[in-house]
């Protein structure tokens, strides 16, 4: 997809505790963060994944198919184009 895509920078959810502190999965993303940067020589950032999910069920409130985690990408990306801007 990167090749077909060719996109300028790459996204990456950062999970953290509620309070932002690190966890086991907030090394495991980092580290998936770190090898993407190394295989497609593309900067990779990282966005606070806090609520994602929570936000995302909100938002499929009442909808027959709940792709919780198709949204909660979709709102890491806004929450990513919202920093930049």
């Amino acid at each position: 997809m990167i090749e077909e895509w060719g996109p300028a920078a790459l996204v990456v959810g950062r999970p953290t505790s509620v309070q932002g502190e690190p966890h086991d999965m907030t090394r495991r993303a980092e580290d998936f963060a770190r090898r993407l940067e190394r295989r497609f020589k593309l900067p990779v950032a990282r966005v606070d994944e806090r609520y994602s999910s929570v936000e995302a069920q909100s938002r499929l409130r009442g909808a027959k198919r709940k792709p919780v985690d198709s949204v909660a990408a979709q709102l890491l990306l806004e929450q990513y184009f919202h920093e930049a801007a």
